[in-house]
């Protein structure tokens, strides 16, 4: 376990292999979602798919890239977000607000809305 791996373990309680749907996305809101601010870090992820494609990296300790878009957890994940109304890979999905700060609140609203809705179905 790296890292990262045990950070997520000891804040969390989860790894990739026991990580629920609902884990996997509030870790991403709440670990690897940019809050907007003027300066981006480059830890933290503008776009909320990112932040969940970011999160799975993570947990499972390997590089973004190594996580395949045929990942089963991603899609799911993906799945219930596009059920849910929400345009995965579309960088325009927020744009109805004026400001950086007000797109990233309704991401983080987002994904804490899907987890809601993951952990009532215990998903």
């Amino acid at each position: 376990m790296d890292t990262t791996q045990q950070y997520l373990y000891d804040k969390y309680g989860v790894t990739y292999r026991t990580a629920k749907i609902s884990d996997i996305l509030f870790i991403a809101a709440n670990e690897y979602l940019w809050d907007g601010s003027w300066i981006r870090p480059a830890n933290l992820q503008q776009y909320s798919c990112t932040a969940i494609f970011f999160t799975l990296a993570k947990l499972k300790g390997v590089r973004v890239c190594d996580i395949p878009t045929q990942n089963a957890k991603w899609r799911g994940i993906k799945k219930g977000l596009q059920e849910m109304g929400v345009r995965c890979s579309s960088y325009t999905q927020f744009c109805d607000f004026n400001t950086m700060e007000q797109i990233q609140q309704a991401r983080y609203a987002w994904l804490m809305f899907a987890h809601d809705i993951a952990l009532e179905q215990g998903v």
